[in-house]
Order: structure tokens, then sequence, then C-alpha cells
């Protein structure tokens, strides 16, 4: 609630009144002060204390404190007494007095029925994941578990990925849940915080995000969130977070303080968290090995094959992904003894002993009959983050019609889907195995590697919600193929672009180098491919900070580029662009001028010649584009030579261009400078009305198309403030 100034001042000067006129003896014994602690005193300074916060005319008061100052406030009056008050003691306090108490009577009575039913409308809903019904054994792991967390209210299990963790904890919450009030299951993505903010996987009752307004902000969401759990939650809540697959986590303390129990699986050692834990060891007991196989199996087999089965099931050393993806394997093909035996007799025995968990999923995969289609499924999802895509998703990105394929690699083990949400994903060691057979490089991804370079193409005209939507796939995917060879060169370019618009500055400028590199030593210095990926670079420099590294490339991306055979009318645009900008830095407003006048002018020339030789890449219009931003550029230009009529000229064209082209079904996003920069000059040629009305634009397109707190927004809201101010002075 907002107090204003005013209200607390008179509240401030009644109770000052009320102290003196009142029978301070009778208030002290009520509350059980004695003579020294200066009663009077105290009821002042409650009121000061209010007002010391007090900023511009308003102070931010919770509620539940608005309601113990009331009862305090009433108590000292003495008019809170259980058998009423003396009528000569509403003759002292006045009319005025009796009606300030009914009134917090009243006030009070209704925040205390609104403080409770907000209290009342929260609650947890429940989510407790059914344990497979191929989950063996562990039964003195449970039993440690369930000892361990009655002692301790967080616990971490932890040990090498396939090892059974998962289910691990989820046979524990359904074994144990009698045990618990209420339990809940949450799959761990990105971040604490962001995993806490999805309420599909943290779902609150009467609780939701909106993205917009100040819930849309993910941190006071969050912190809300926590708040409410922490009052809802209590030693008989679980809480279980799976796959906390990170080194640190920024969120981690703000969650284990909530008086809930804590269950994480993690293959980070709990150490590294400095949280108790238990590692989750493989399968010790070779009876309930045979018993995991077989319940993957489901096939009767012969007797004498029996020895078989077992040597193959010591040889994997109890690790639960391996015997599930074996047994998977053999139960479907009508051979598989057969290939099992060659296998087993043609490996030598001591090197076999001490394979790996990774090794044994790769002996699965040179057995497995996949199918070309098979493979590229495998390949694309290898290189995805580990909590997975939606499936539909995944079909459109990676161009996989025929999703039969897809339910015959989770029949069989190797990759996951989530019949519940539809979400498709796999196993960390699964795809570390299929990243080094199939040799996964950007060439053989080549159609998901398009579609997120198609994403990442003008990713600042996007919105906050499509940037998260993709921006996690193009980190993961920089990751694994950093150090293949950059083929599609051309497109990958646009991925270097999308990094840093994204804000990963480093990762896409050791891709950018690498890119600069193989694309001067193929297609030659003087290359409209060499001149693309230095004028890229360029940009990352000059968004991220480094003014010197961005003027040397832009001025490389020049120089090797203006005396090229044959030109590409786009590339030679965007190097003139930023070398025209690289001179308006360096204050060489003429050479600029001549730059991107030459660019500019040519350019528009091959348009109206063939508009379809100026453009590449995945949007259209790319030619026109470029050439609104070289007016643009001159638009700057002048204004920085402080020749604003001559960058009026400039803009009118622009706006002339967009509308000639009928540019707004793409371009629309790009409005807002155009009616920004127009709104400078005309108040640098002192037309304030004009000036407003362009700013208004500007607004009016920049909320539009970007997100809340946009930087273009805050801009273009200063500089309307201030022509609208000055307008108001003269006036």
């Amino acid at each position: 609630m907002k107090v204003s100034k005013a209200k607390i001042e008179k509240v401030f000067k009644f109770i000052e009144r009320a102290a003196e006129i009142c029978r301070i003896n009778y208030a002290r014994e009520l509350l059980g002060l004695k003579d020294s602690d200066g009663i009077t005193e105290r009821i002042l300074l409650s009121a000061k204390w209010m007002l010391i916060a007090e900023k511009d005319g308003e102070h931010q008061i919770e509620e539940e404190f608005i309601i113990n100052w009331n009862s305090f406030v009433r108590r000292i009056l003495a008019l809170d007494m259980p058998y009423g008050y003396p009528e000569e003691k509403k003759k002292e306090i006045g009319e005025e007095g009796q009606e300030f108490v009914r009134e917090l009577t009243a006030l009070n009575d209704k925040r205390q029925r609104m403080l409770s039913m907000e209290k009342r409308q929260y609650r947890l809903l429940e989510q407790v994941p059914s344990v497979t019904g191929q989950f063996v054994g562990r039964k003195r792991a449970l039993e440690e578990i369930h000892e361990r967390l009655e002692r301790e209210r967080i616990l971490v299990l932890y040990g090498i990925g396939g090892i059974g963790k998962s289910e691990l904890a989820k046979a524990y919450m359904n074994g144990y849940k009698r045990c618990y009030r209420q339990i809940l299951f949450c799959s761990f993505h990105e971040n604490l915080q962001e995993t806490f903010i999805d309420d599909s996987q943290v779902p609150v009752e009467n609780l939701l995000f909106v993205n917009s307004g100040k819930r849309g902000e993910r941190g006071w969401y969050f912190r809300k969130k926590q708040r409410i759990l922490r009052e809802i939650t209590d030693e008989k809540t679980l809480l279980v977070i799976d796959n906390f697959d990170v080194l640190s986590d920024q969120r981690l303390g703000d969650i284990t303080e909530l008086p809930c129990k804590l269950l994480f699986t993690s293959r980070t050692s709990a150490e590294q968290f400095g949280l108790p834990g238990i590692r989750i060891e493989a399968l010790d007991l070779f009876s309930e090995q045979r018993e995991l196989f077989f319940r993957y199996y489901g096939r009767e087999i012969r007797e004498d094959r029996l020895p078989l089965i077992d040597e193959l099931i010591r040889r994997l050393q109890g690790h639960t992904l391996t015997i599930k993806l074996y047994a998977s394997y053999l139960a479907e093909q009508e051979d598989g003894i057969n290939r099992l035996e060659g296998l087993l007799l043609g490996e030598d025995e001591q090197k076999l002993q001490k394979e790996a968990a990774e090794k044994q999923i790769q002996d699965i995969f040179r057995l497995t009959n996949l199918s070309r289609t098979e493979r590229v499924i495998l390949r694309y999802l290898s290189v995805m983050p580990v909590y997975g895509i939606d499936i539909l998703q995944f079909q459109n990105w990676c161009r996989v019609r025929n999703r039969e394929s897809i339910e015959r690699l989770a029949a069989k083990g190797l990759v996951e889907l989530s019949r519940r949400d539809g979400i498709l994903f796999m196993h960390p060691l699964v795809a570390a195995a299929v990243r080094r057979i199939e040799k996964v490089s950007f060439q053989n991804c080549r159609p998901y590697v398009k579609s997120l370079c198609r994403l990442c193409h003008q990713t600042w005209t996007k919105s906050a919600r499509e940037k998260k939507t993709y921006k996690r796939y193009v980190y993961v995917m920089l990751g694994y193929l950093q150090d293949t060879e950059p083929e599609p060169f051309t497109d990958l370019i646009y991925l270097v672009s999308g990094s840093w618009q994204l804000g990963y500055f480093e990762e896409g400028e050791k891709f950018g180098l690498k890119l600069c590199g193989y694309g001067v030593k193929k297609y030659g210095t003087a290359s409209s491919q060499a001149a693309s990926i230095r004028h890229i670079l360029g940009a990352l420099y000059d968004n991220w900070g480094k003014r010197k590294q961005a003027v040397q490339w832009f001025r490389s991306a020049y120089e090797n580029y203006k005396d090229a055979e044959e030109p590409h009318p786009l590339y030679y645009a965007l190097v003139c662009h930023k070398f025209g900008r690289v001179l308006r830095y360096e204050g060489k407003y003429r050479e600029s001028e001549q730059v991107l006048y030459k660019a500019a002018e040519r350019l528009a020339r091959q348009l109206e010649e063939d508009p379809r030789q100026a453009d590449v890449g995945y949007v259209e219009e790319m030619g026109a584009g470029a050439l609104m931003d070289l007016y643009m550029e001159l638009a700057e230009l002048y204004l920085n030579w402080e020749r604003p009529d001559e960058a009026m000229k400039w803009l009118e064209r622009r706006e002339k261009e967009f509308e000639k082209r009928k540019l707004g079904r793409i371009w629309n996003s790009s409005q807002w400078n155009l009616y920004y920069r127009m709104g400078i000059c005309q108040k640098m040629l002192g037309d304030r009305e004009k000036a407003e009305k362009a700013l208004g634009e500007a607004l009016y397109y920049a909320q539009k198309y970007f997100i809340k707190d946009s930087p273009y927004i805050r801009m273009v809201k200063e500089e309307l403030a201030k022509v609208c101010s000055e307008g108001e002075a003269v006036r």
C-alpha cells in the first residue's frame, strides 16, 4: 500500500495530541512498560519512523506492518480494551479521535481478511512422476536417502551420467510419499531462476507468470514465487530438482533457504555446492543387474545362451543406461544373440573390463542397424541442450517430416520422448557418443544449422520471447561445433551476428575469427565472403564497446573489397556503410560523404535494374534495406556535421523509399530510428511542433517492436520529454 506524506503527517499530529490528553500511566500499564520507557516518545518515534523513508510524496508500506502499527496505536490510546472504555475517554479524544479509532478498526479488519485470503489462495500443486516399471534394486540406497533427509533438510544424489540417479529419486518419491504432505518433481533447465519461473515445472495454484507489466520482470516474479513458497512449504514438503548438472548457480542460496526438504540429482559432486550428498554407484549385485537386463529384454532365451548374457552383464559393470540400451537393442534384433557372441569372443577380455560407459555406448551404435534418417536425427539432437526440444519445433527446425523414425529411436532407448509434454531429448552420454561416431559438424547438420542461422538474422528486431526460444540452442551448437569445418560459410556468417546480438560476444568473436581465416583462405582476400565476415566482426566489436578493434575491421573490409572485380552490390553497400561511419568517427566528414554517396547511388541503380541481384540470405528486400541504412548513415553524418537541413533531405528520401517499395511487411521495426532522427533534425531546425510529432511516431514504433525496458524506448522518451519541456518553457 502507498500512503501519502500528507496522510502520515495527519496521523502523526493526531497521535501527538492524543498522547498529551490520554492517561499515560494507564497506557504504560496496559503495555507492561515502566515509567522510564518514555511512552510518549515511543508513540512519536513510531510515526516518525514511517516518515523517514518517505520519498517523492509516497512511501511503500507492507500490509502486515500497517495492521501491526494500527493495533499498536489503538493500544497506546487505551481504546482497544476487552470490556470497552470509559465515556470520559471518548470526550477527551473528541469526535475526531473516535472517528480515527473506528477507521483504524475497519481498515484493520478489512486488511486482515485480505491478508489471510491471500495466504490461503496459494497452494503447491503436487507432481510425482511414476517410477519406471523396469526399476530394480537399490533398496539400501532408498533407505539411506530417507535416513539422511530425516536428519538433513538438503541432499544431493550425484554420480556419472546414466547411472540411475533420476530413477532413484522418482522411486524414493513414490515409495516414501506417505511421509510427506506434498511432493514436487521438476527438471532443471538453464538455471534455477528459469526453472522456478516456469509454472509447468513449479506450479503454484493461482500464481502464473505473465510476460507483461511488472509481473513480466523475471527477477521480480522469481522473488515473489520464492516468498510464497516459503509461506506454503515446510519440512513435510519434498521438492526434487532433477539434472542439476552445473558447477554453480547464483540462485542456489535462495532455493536452499526454503523450509522444505530438497533433493537434487546431479552429475556434479555435492562438495562443489557445499551441500551434503550421496554418491550413486553402479548396481553392485549381479542379481539386480540381471533382473534389470531382462526387464528391458522382455523375451524368452534358450538356456544355453544365458552364459552369453551373463558375460555381457558382467562387462557392463552395473551401469544402468548401458544395460538398458544393450537389452533394448538385442530385443529388437532377430540375430542379436549371435552378433553378441561374435562381439564377446572377438574382443580382448581385459580391455573390455576397463571400458568406460561412453565406450560401451559406442559399441551399441556399431551394433545397431540405424537408417540414414535415424542417424541424421541423432546428429541433430546431439548438438542441442540436454533438457531437450519440443518435438514439433524439432521437426520444423530440422526438416524431419517422418515422426515414425523419432518414435523408433525412442523405442530403442536411444532418445527420450516425453508423451506428456512432447519434449524430445537425448542422454548426455549418448549425445557424446553420437558426436564422436558420426563426426558431427556444421556440414552434416546443415538443415538445423541453416534454421538457427535464419533465426539469427537481424536478431535485434525479434521480441525477448523469440530470442529466449533459441538463445540457448545457438550457444550449445557453437560450443559443440566450434572446431568443425565452417560450412555452409555464408549462412554461418549470420550465426556470428546472432551470437553478439544475443549477448555471446566472446563466443561470437572466437567463431568469427575462425570463420574469417577460413573465408580468406577459401574464397580470397578480396572476395564478397571475406568482406562480409570482416564487416560482421566490426559490428561485433562496435556493439561490444571495443571501438578501436571495430574501426580496424571496418577499414579492413573496405580496403580489401573496394577494388574487387565485380563486387556484389549488397556487400559493397555494407562495407561502405560501416567505413563511412569510421570516417565520421574520425571527423573526416567530406571523405565519409563521398564513400556513402557513391555506395548509395550504385545500390539504387542496381535495385532499379534488377533487385534480385542485391538480395542474399534469408530475408527479402535485403538490398532495399541496405539502401535505407545508407540514407540513414548519411543523415547521421550531416547531423554530426551540424547540417540538419541536409540530414532532413536524406531522411525524407529514406521515408519515400520505404513507402515506394512497400517495405512495411519486413522493415517496420526500423521506423522508430527514422522518426527519432527526424525529431532531432526538426529540433535543431527550431520546429518543436514537428519535432514532437516525429518523436511521438518514433515512440509508437519503438514500443510496438521492442521489449518494455529497451534502451531504444528510453532514448526516445528522454528526447521527447526534452522537446515537450522546452515547448512549455517557450509558451
